[in-house]
Order: structure tokens, then sequence, then C-alpha cells
């Protein structure tokens, strides 16, 4: 809900389609905080990690930014009660989730290559 907290403050500041959802303006400058801040330990990962934090990154970015401009700018344009803009809602959360995905399986695979072990027991409670 931040965002739409932050959306709220911005909107009446701005009246363009493309920010139509104007949280992507902080959220992209908080992103660039943060990658400045790690930017150090991720390119120091194993070039698989690092690729895969990477790709990761990009995806999920990619739906929560990038989608969320072209779902702004076509909300803007011709409303939200249309097919193309539930596509792309559902692109947007679909990249969210992929890039997500993208992320576990890189911490997972680093943790395998480091010799490290998960393992899960979905077992009853012994009371």
């Amino acid at each position: 809900e931040i965002h739409e907290l932050v959306s709220m403050n911005i909107k009446r500041f701005t009246d363009t389609g493309w920010l139509y959802y104007p949280w992507v303006v902080p959220g992209a400058i908080v992103v660039v905080l943060f990658a400045t801040a790690f930017a150090k330990f991720a390119f120091n990962l194993p070039q698989k990690t690092k690729w895969l934090f990477i790709v990761a990154a990009v995806v999920y970015l990619g739906g929560a930014i990038g989608t969320e401009l072209l779902a702004g700018r076509h909300h803007a344009l011709y409303g939200d009660a249309n097919s193309t803009y539930l596509l792309l809602v559902m692109l947007e959360e679909s990249l969210e989730i992929t890039g997500v995905l993208i992320l576990m399986f890189a911490r997972l695979d680093y943790m395998r290559s480091n010799g490290d072990d998960l393992q899960l027991s979905f077992r009853p409670d012994s009371k």
C-alpha cells in the first residue's frame, strides 16, 4: 500500500498518462539508491549468481515499474474496464512473480554450489 499512499500525494502535481501511477518516480529513485548500495556485493558474487540476480532484478522491475508505466498510460486514455488493461496488469504481476522466482532459484543454486543443503520436511506435529 506504500505506492498507493505515495501516488495520492504526488498525483495532484502531475496529470500525464505516463505518470497515471506516479509512485514509479520515487520508486525508481529508491531502486537506483538500492542498486548503488548493493552494487559491490552483487558484482563480487560468482558469475552465474551475479547474472541470475541481474536478470531477476530486470524482470521484476520491468513488471513493477515498466509495465506500470504502460498500464498507467492505457488507464489514463481508455480506463481500466477493458481487456488490454487487464492483460497489462496480468503481465505486470507475472513479471514480478517471475523475477522473485528467478531470485529464489539464484539463491538456492548459490547455496547448492557452496555445499549448503536445504531440506524441507512436511510431517504432522507429533503432539
